[in-house]
């Protein structure tokens, strides 16, 4: 086990790079589902996540479940009693919503471009409400990837309720709390059973209701969150055993693989849990360490601090990339990789533009007097909210 020291400023840069890691599995998974990946090609070229095929879609869910829990470890990691509720929630609400309006904007551009009908719902989406709605054609609404970010302005809502109650665990309780999450996430694809409603998609015996129930209200998402808050603790704690990294990305693959045999409900969330707490967990520790790791990297880091951005942006490249192309899409087998990776280089540098020209200048001007470079350092992440990731005081 590793003691936390309470005054040390060390940071946890591998967070950052698996932020990144997380949002390429979700864009795999986009190009695959938006058919960037022709009947009959070799899958396995495109990364395990697209190759597992059914499983990839779940390695897809667990992504977005790593965010869930990163946002929660990362909020209680630079959580500070002197930051006031309008500070904190002034700087969360901007950390959100300027760079997810100007996005909008731009896909109801395409939308229109594309000669899609753009309804009511896009106002659920200027507000970031869509995920309380069940209904697909509102929570995917009209940039399908901002459900999570509206789950992301709730969990900015209850944090410090949550904070303050879950700091009154004592230490020995918090391994328990997170078995209790995870029992919650086993019981939600249980209750979702019993909600009515019409078959949903590609699912013929699942529900949009059931599916939002368990997958996309924030009310289930935010256990996930809760789960960051209690590993941060965890680890605050120096309670945090040593797990081989190896056999814990394993555990997360053969939980993915395994995601094929039983009901879909179950695959979404909670067959994932486990891996997600120890990969959250173990890669914080050895940071703490001062260990260093593939994550920790400083290209992985730098391409972690756009993660937001590109996550914003980058299901609209892939949707509208293939619907605005002048030709049949993709072309052929071989030529699907070249478009894939077209589409990668464009979100990527749309994120650049987006992250320096909106998501900071917002912050700066916006989310109060910027620190200077010896005040940042002990302020941790709380003067850049998400981009970086630091140790408590």
């Amino acid at each position: 086990m590793v003691v936390v020291g309470s005054h040390s400023k060390k940071e946890l840069p591998s967070l950052t790079g698996l932020r990144f890691a997380a949002a390429l599995i979700v864009f795999l998974i986009h190009a695959q589902i938006l058919q960037y990946v022709p009947d009959g090609s070799p899958r396995i070229v495109y990364a395990f996540a697209v190759g597992l095929g059914s499983p990839g879609v779940t390695s897809g869910y667990a992504a977005v479940s790593f965010f869930f829990m990163l946002s929660g470890f990362v909020l209680t990691w630079s959580a500070r009693p002197s930051t006031r509720l309008s500070s904190f929630w002034r700087r969360r609400y901007l950390r959100a919503y300027p760079s997810h309006l100007v996005v909008l904007a731009f896909a109801i551009l395409l939308a229109f471009l594309a000669g899609r009908t753009v309804g009511w719902w896009s106002i659920a989406d200027a507000a970031l409400l869509q995920s309380w709605i069940p209904d697909p054609a509102v929570f995917y609404g009209v940039n399908p990837v901002t459900w999570t970010l509206s789950c992301e302005v709730f969990f900015y809502l209850i944090f410090p309720v949550a904070h303050r109650l879950l700091a009154r665990f004592n230490a020995r309780s918090l391994w328990p709390a997170l078995l209790a999450l995870w029992s919650m996430m086993l019981l939600m694809p249980v209750i979702a059973q019993l909600l009515p409603g019409q078959t949903f998609g590609d699912f013929k015996v699942l529900s949009a209701t059931q599916f939002w129930f368990v997958a996309v209200l924030p009310i289930s998402a935010s256990l996930q969150f809760l789960a960051g808050i209690l590993v941060a603790r965890i680890v605050a704690e120096g309670r945090w055993p040593r797990f081989p990294r190896v056999v814990v990305f394993t555990s997360f693959v053969l939980c993915c693989a395994a995601s094929t045999f039983i009901p879909f409900l179950f695959s979404i969330y909670a067959i994932t849990f486990v891996p997600l707490v120890l990969i959250l967990g173990s890669f914080a520790v050895a940071d703490v360490r001062g260990e260093r790791t593939l994550f920790g990297r400083p290209a992985l880091v730098w391409l972690g601090n756009l993660t937001f951005a590109f996550y914003l942006v980058h299901e609209l490249v892939l949707d509208y990339g293939r619907k605005l192309a002048p030709f049949d899409f993709p072309p052929h087998a071989a030529g699907s990789l070249m478009w894939i990776f077209a589409a990668f280089a464009l979100s990527l540098a749309l994120a650049y533009l987006l992250h320096h020209g909106v998501e900071l200048p917002a912050m700066r001007r916006w989310g109060g007097r910027r620190p200077n470079a010896a005040s940042q350092q002990s302020a941790g992440s709380d003067a850049r909210p998400d981009f970086s990731v630091r140790k408590p005081e």
